[in-house]
């Protein structure tokens, strides 16, 4: 009887061990997600970085409203705007709204960067800037996708709360010295993917070997001297951009190599925005480094400037203490944090789902921090309609020019979508109104991708208009052509490394471009 009271008692007492183990357990996995997203930092960074990102956003909307808004023109003087996918349903608009969004988007930068409103601000300008951003395809750049991306971020987190007039105007509202640690963690994860994936995208046959920096460099000797005519700098210049872009971000957030990563990222980035054009981009990742420097060295800056103006920039009270559990908004807050920064991660990988290379297909291109990788050049050899009763023929390129400006119609012979929704076009346009009788669409068009042969890119027999605008693969999309053999010793392995080069630089093995001089090109 004593034994198995003893079993009996000595059981209970192992289970409720045992339950409190895993109640340890559980409120443990809780403690550490409390510390990893809601430990309080200064939110003197948020502010600074506010700042600057409010600068850069003035000087790209002052781009809209330069030369009497000649960008807006050439994007909404057209009867027939280039869509994207899932935005055909944007209206079309007149280019006095487009002015006023400019106008609007131009102050509400300025608001921005002085922190007034800085909620209202950047939920506005959240709003606005995609759909004058994404209102015809033609113009698309990555450093817009990026400003559209990094300001929607921007409009859930309180850019108000540090170095900002609202802080200074409305203390008991917009004054907070101290934010949750998911705020550094959705910008940094944000500046991670973008230059990941851009390393990433780098990692194909043309760019190892050299292409298209080699034909592009030589363009800039008149400004630059004669080393941008060495095949030599080149190749640099594609692997370090390969390498950097990989570990831009990890050096940065590593205490040890910070000072380094600094160094290299405005070297690297002022060298792209003096060589090539590339609006914002630059500025933006300059700007960035704010939020990799420790929050503690922004609250000492901001401590020193609050002396010299004489006026609190922020509020003091005490740190706020950790609970050891997460709530359910916390929870909420994780899991759209999670989910948002997993879409951006996945979404630029959507091109692995097709077949052939995204450079040439265009399949997942857009959106996927894929930055200045390929030369494409093409050229519409023939654009005919075909009556498909009689099988009669007529001219299709005229109409094309009628209905389409030239931006249009030199970035479409790259893009298959929109060459596609050209199509549509054309053959509604010529559509028998009487019969009901669709033409059929032809283009003969071909390409020279990175300097490559030149190359049939549309199968002029197949009807482009008998396909859904949006529905890929493309029937009369031509494959890829393969990358030619004698093209293949252009990789470094397969060179003769004698290494003269290190006494005779440089005039070394590598080809000199002298003749690649005076060459114009449509880069794309």
């Amino acid at each position: 009887m004593g034994k198995r009271k003893a079993e009996k008692y000595g059981g209970a007492v192992g289970g409720e061990k045992a339950r409190g183990q895993a109640g340890m357990g559980a409120q443990g996995w809780q403690a550490f997600l409390e510390r990893i997203f809601f430990a309080p930092i200064g939110s003197a960074w948020l502010g600074a970085f506010r700042l600057l990102w409010g600068l850069c956003l003035t000087y790209e909307t002052c781009g809209y409203l330069s030369h009497h808004f000649a960008k807006l023109r050439s994007a909404v003087l057209t009867s027939h705007p280039v869509r994207y996918y899932a935005l055909t349903w944007l209206p079309l608009c007149s280019l006095q709204s487009m002015q006023i969004i400019s106008c609007v988007l131009f102050g509400l930068s300025i608001c921005i960067a002085l922190g007034f409103f800085s909620r209202t601000s950047t939920a506005l300008f959240a709003l606005l800037f995609p759909w004058l951003a994404f209102y015809e395809a033609s113009l698309y750049l990555n450093h817009i996708y990026l400003t559209a991306v990094i300001s929607l971020a921007l409009a859930c987190l309180p850019t108000g709360a540090s170095i900002s007039l609202d802080s200074v105007l409305f203390p008991k509202i917009s004054r907070q010295r101290y934010i949750s640690r998911w705020t550094l963690i959705l910008l940094q994860g944000l500046l991670l993917i973008v230059y990941t994936h851009a390393g990433l995208a780098k990692i194909n046959e043309d760019w190892l070997r050299g292409e298209p920096l080699r034909h592009w460099l030589p363009k800039r000797a008149h400004i630059y001297g004669p080393i941008m005519l060495q095949e030599s700098l080149a190749y640099a210049m594609s692997y370090i951009g390969l390498v950097y872009d990989l570990v831009a971000v990890p050096l940065l957030m590593i205490p040890q190599t910070r000072t380094l990563g600094v160094l290299l990222n405005i070297t690297f980035h002022c060298t792209n925005k003096l060589i090539f054009s590339i609006g914002i981009f630059p500025l933006i990742m300059c700007s960035a480094l704010t939020i990799f420097f420790p929050p503690s060295q922004a609250e000492h800056a901001q401590a020193s400037l609050e002396r010299m103006v004489g006026t609190p920039l922020r509020v003091s009270h005490q740190k706020p203490k950790l609970k050891g559990r997460i709530t359910v908004k916390q929870g909420i807050v994780i899991l759209l944090l999670c989910t948002f920064l997993a879409g951006q991660a996945l979404y630029p990988l959507r091109h692995y789902m097709y077949e052939g290379d995204v450079a040439w297909n265009e399949y997942g291109h857009l959106l996927s921090w894929r930055m200045k990788l390929r030369d494409k050049t093409c050229n519409a050899k023939r654009v005919f309609l075909r009556d498909p009763e009689t099988g009669a023929k007529s001219n299709g390129m005229r109409a094309l020019e009628r209905l389409y400006s030239t931006r249009q119609r030199r970035t479409a012979w790259s893009r298959p979508d929109q060459l596609a929704q050209m199509a549509h076009t054309l053959a509604d346009s010529f559509t028998n109104r009487t019969s009901g009788v669709r033409p059929e669409v032809h283009m003969d068009i071909v390409c020279q991708l990175n300097f490559r042969p030149l190359a049939q890119f549309t199968d002029p027999k197949q009807d482009m208009a008998g396909w859904p605008a949006f529905q890929w693969p493309y029937p009369w999309l031509m494959p890829e052509p393969k990358l030619p053999a004698h093209l293949e010793a252009d990789y470094p392995w397969n060179f003769e490394w004698t290494f003269s080069w290190l006494t005779t630089f440089p005039e070394c093995h590598f080809r000199d471009n002298h003749e690649l001089l005076g060459v114009d090109r449509n880069v794309y």
